[in-house]
């Protein structure tokens, strides 16, 4: 056999339901110190028949149920469960036929211990052979648990053996030889205890032959005396019948004065008959005028369910009105504000157009300005030229000065390019600032909206973890009801199956009723061929208070057979006379004979009223009701009845306590006699049982599928709190690698003020550079004017020169 899955509840660390399924060959339990993979071992070691707690790290057998944790309650019981594949067939022979084997072991904190194999109650000696020879076991070489290894190694030859005899697979047979061998111990114990018996026995041979032969003194004198009590009863049996020949002549005496009074009554009873024709005629005619009463009622109801229907919809149609005259206010106000923001569109559009106009009137100003610049800078252009003419010719005279001016040019280039340079660089410092500060920005509301998130993560989660505690305690509650309900439903079921087996067996009834319930519908193939329509006692109901009164009322009519007419029950009396299965009253639905009048019913203190009105029952069974009780009156007490009785009423008196006084004077009273009223108990008592059965089964309904939700609930909530852990998680990481990202860019920007700084530095040095090339370019110049002076000079001196010459 080979472990398919494991099933735990209440085992150690394992308080909730927690299933293991073993769907490899080979299955690995991986995890930190503590999380509990030595009890899946100590779970399965434990169901498969462990006692030795020490085995299972513990000193008591009760440390293996939870016992409790910060925020949840010690377990009540603790139950494993291991299902194996038998597809292999290795299980015992009466096991064979499964291919799968449930073990069950269940501890409750009571001490109560249950083993189940395939949810059947069973010992300890069962589980146990169920594994012997498979290799499985609680101490077998299958479970190596830590530390077994060293104790293999380490341990005597004599403790390998049994590890070995396991896995040969004949530690079953060792085990079935040691029972033999208790057996035959036993036996040897039983022989030597009879041995000793058989020697007391022998020793109380003599007095028990003494005692023998007493007795059989004792029966011969017994003989004598019987033949004596014989021989007096013969002579008290011929001196009773002289007596009977009086007595039956005095007997024909008394027939005769009965049948006369039958005579009279037949009389009597036709006109009673008559009188009940015409009481028939007038009860049609009342029923007639019923049936129209009902009629009209009807029509009634009809009409008043149309006027509803039709205030229901004009209702409707009101509730339509105010939404629709809602939904046109809600539109006329959206209006509103649609012409709101038109008009404060409009004045935008004159405040924007009234803006172009003066950016029109700015751009002509500044177009004029430009204009006057670019005259001016071509009059500088001109002036250039001819400064730059004027510098050529100076060159050309002057080319000592000129190469010194060019050097000193050379040099004012460099350096503005260079600022140039520093200039271009300070503005990518600028932008790349600008970039970095937007980007920090960034980094910082990225970061307040992840603590955020995290904050609310933690919220929601804690929120979701409360509702979870909260759900689990109702289910909790929930478990305990369901409990409560199935053994309140199972025993109710377990009462109404009892009272239906009693009732179908029919308890309580005559033998000659119980062959026509039984026997005879069977061989008339059901009720409606035979004509049997069932018990007096079934078809009749009352309240609680009224059974003693009408089984004061029936009495044996409540065994009556109720059959649809005189045929039928002359077939089932036939039967009962064939098969001498006794005798049977048989009561057609519609009885004939003379018609009942029934009395004035008197009222007052100690009345409770007729019977016929406390009796509930179907409509076809009127006319039998009726016959039997047109004339019954339940009073409160037996005194009452007396005074009623005194009083001149003619019909039958029954008190609440099942005492009755009857029209000719005849009491029925004393003591409480609950013979007649048990089977109107009894259906009653069945009736009620099958209500509260269907209540208590609907309640079931409902509170398991109660505990369906629940239990989808907390798996959804327990879902919502693995998905806040792995979001919280993730926002974990996202905040670091923001603050990761942050540090970086404040890096960048403490790195762009240093070279800033160092620009400004660069650019303060260059412009000093600067100043003194136009120090010394001011200088060149003067000595070039000078120069120059002297050139023009020697220049006219030459001319005047020449001209003189």
């Amino acid at each position: 056999m080979k472990i398919k899955k494991l099933h735990i509840v209440g085992f150690k660390s394992f308080v909730d339901q927690t299933t293991v399924h073993f769907d490899h060959d080979i299955t690995c339990v991986v995890g930190p110190n503590g999380c509990g993979k030595s009890n899946i071992v100590d779970a399965i070691k434990w169901c498969m028949g462990e006692q030795s707690p020490s085995r299972l790290r513990g000193k008591h057998m009760e440390d293996v149920i939870f016992s409790g944790a910060e925020g949840r309650g010690p377990h009540g019981f603790a139950e494993v469960t291991l299902t194996f594949d038998n597809t292999d067939g290795l299980a015992p022979a009466e096991y064979s036929e499964y291919e799968e084997i449930q073990v069950t072991r269940r501890l409750d904190r009571q001490g109560n211990s249950d083993y189940l194999i395939n949810r059947t109650p069973v010992r300890l000696l069962d589980v146990t052979n169920l594994f012997l020879g498979t290799g499985v076991g609680k101490r077998a070489y299958s479970i190596i648990e830590q530390g077994r290894i060293g104790f293999i190694v380490t341990s005597k030859p004599e403790d390998r053996r049994s590890m070995i005899e396991e896995a040969a697979g004949i530690s079953k047979f060792k085990l079935s030889k040691r029972a033999a061998e208790r057996k035959m111990d036993q036996t040897r114990q039983n022989l030597l205890r009879v041995t000793d018996i058989i020697g007391e026995l022998e020793r109380s041979l003599a007095s028990l032959k003494r005692q023998a032969q007493k007795a059989e003194r004792y029966k011969r004198y017994k003989k004598e005396m019987r033949d004596l009590d014989l021989w007096v009863a013969s002579h008290r049996f011929l001196e009773l019948r002289g007596q009977l020949g009086s007595v039956s002549a005095s007997l024909s005496r008394a027939t005769e004065d009965v049948q006369s009074s039958r005579t009279e009554l037949v009389a009597k009873e036709a006109s009673v008959e008559a009188e009940r024709v015409s009481l028939q005629r007038l009860g049609t005619e009342v029923e007639r005028g019923q049936a129209r009463t009902y009629e009209l009622d009807n029509s009634v109801r009809q009409l008043e369910g149309l006027i509803r229907q039709q205030r229901d919809r004009q209702a409707a149609l009101v509730e339509r009105r105010e939404l629709a005259t809602r939904e046109l206010h809600q539109l006329e106000e959206q209006r509103q504000r649609l012409q709101q923001e038109v008009s404060g569109v409009r004045l935008s559009l004159g405040e924007l157009e009234s803006l172009e106009t003066q950016t029109g009137r700015f751009l002509e100003e500044v177009d004029t300005e430009l204009r006057a610049r670019k005259n001016t800078a071509e009059e500088a252009d001109v002036a250039l030229a001819n400064a730059r003419v004027r510098l050529s010719e100076s060159r050309a005279h002057v080319a000592g000065a000129e190469a010194t001016l060019n050097g000193y040019g050379a040099r004012r280039d460099e350096i503005r390019q260079r600022l140039q340079r520093l200039h271009d660089e300070i503005d990518e410092i600028g932008m790349r600032e600008v970039e970095l500060i937007q980007q920090r920005g960034e980094q910082d509301a990225r970061m307040a909206g992840l603590r955020t998130g995290k904050v609310e993560t933690a919220e929601r989660r804690s929120e979701i973890e409360a509702e979870l505690a909260s759900q689990k305690e109702a289910l909790s509650r929930v478990d305990v009801e369901v409990e409560a309900l199935r053994e309140q439903l199972a025993v109710t079921r377990s009462r109404l199956s009892s009272l239906n087996e009693i009732h179908a067996r029919f308890e309580g009834v005559g033998a000659g009723a119980q062959a026509v319930m039984t026997d005879y519908i069977h061989t008339s193939a059901g009720p409606s061929s035979s004509g049997l329509v069932g018990l007096v006692a079934d078809r009749l109901e009352c309240a609680p208070e009224h059974i003693r009164a009408l089984g004061a009322a029936l009495g044996g009519a409540l065994e009556y057979l109720l059959v649809d007419d005189t045929d039928a029950a002359l077939r089932a009396a036939g039967f009962l006379a064939r098969e001498e299965k006794g005798r049977a009253t048989f009561l057609p639905r519609s009885p004939r004979g003379v018609a009942r009048v029934v009395p004035p019913f008197p009222s007052g203190a100690g009345v409770v009223g007729p019977l016929t009105s406390l009796v509930r029952h179907s409509a076809p069974d009127t006319d039998w009701v009726r016959h039997l009780l047109f004339d019954v009156l339940v009073v409160d007490t037996l005194q009452t009845a007396a005074r009623l009785h005194r009083e001149g009423f003619q019909g039958k008196l029954v008190t609440l306590d099942g005492q009755a006084l009857f029209a000719d004077g005849a009491v029925v009273g004393g003591a409480k006699d609950e013979s007649a009223a048990h089977l109107l108990r009894l259906q009653r008592e069945v009736r009620e049982l099958e209500e509260a059965a269907a209540l208590q089964s609907s309640q079931l309904e409902r509170v398991v599928s109660d505990q369906g939700r629940l239990r989808a609930s907390i798996a959804e909530r327990q879902a919502a709190i693995d998905a806040a852990r792995v979001e919280a998680h993730d926002a974990e990481l996202e905040i670091l690698g923001a603050e990761r990202d942050l540090h970086v860019v404040e890096m960048e920007l403490r790195r762009l003020e240093d070279r800033r700084q160092a620009i400004a530095r660069a650019e303060e040095e260059a412009r000093g550079a600067l100043s003194q090339v136009d120090v010394d370019q001011a200088s060149t110049e003067r000595e070039l004017r000078d120069g120059q002076r002297h050139v023009a000079d020697a220049e006219a001196a030459a001319r005047v020169a020449e001209s003189v010459l």
